[in-house]
């Protein structure tokens, strides 16, 4: 996360990084501590917000979307 921060001309590639792993990573507790990381530091970008959104709305796994529900 620090490095999104600190690499703006490589946000665009980290960003599908960090999507690709919230999204696909197993075993699932993997995915949910890269969405709060996520959240916790980034949501002021209007990027990661979006794609925290569609996350959400992607997930098939019934504690995660609890949590989502909650968290999001």
């Amino acid at each position: 996360m620090l490095a999104y921060a600190m690499l703006p001309s490589r946000r665009s590639q980290l960003r599908a990084l960090f999507s690709e792993a919230a999204r696909t990573e197993n075993p699932w507790y993997v995915r949910l501590i890269l969405v709060q990381n996520l959240r916790l530091r980034l949501a002021r970008d209007p990027d990661i917000a979006q794609l925290l959104q569609q996350i959400k709305a992607e997930e098939t796994h019934p504690i995660l979307r609890k949590y989502y529900d909650q968290l999001l």
